[in-house]
């Protein structure tokens, strides 16, 4: 069995490529290092208690929607 562990992407890599690639990880955050301390803050409140977070200049949407087309 593996421990409940959760990843937080922190990167500068703005393009989708590399965020599909994770995303067939399930991870559950991607954060870009020009996001404010604050976004960085609230991502790993969110991911602690089950949640997703994603850099505000995302659209993870359409990066989801994309991720699953390339499949």
């Amino acid at each position: 069995t593996r421990p409940n562990i959760r990843i937080i992407f922190l990167t500068l890599m703005r393009g989708t490529r590399f965020l599909h690639k994770l995303m067939k990880y399930n991870i559950q955050g991607y954060i870009l290092k020009s996001a404010p301390v604050e976004e960085l803050i609230q991502a790993l409140k969110t991911v602690e208690h089950g949640g997703t977070s994603y850099s505000k200049d995302i659209d993870i949407q359409t990066k989801e929607d994309d991720a699953r087309n390339t499949s």
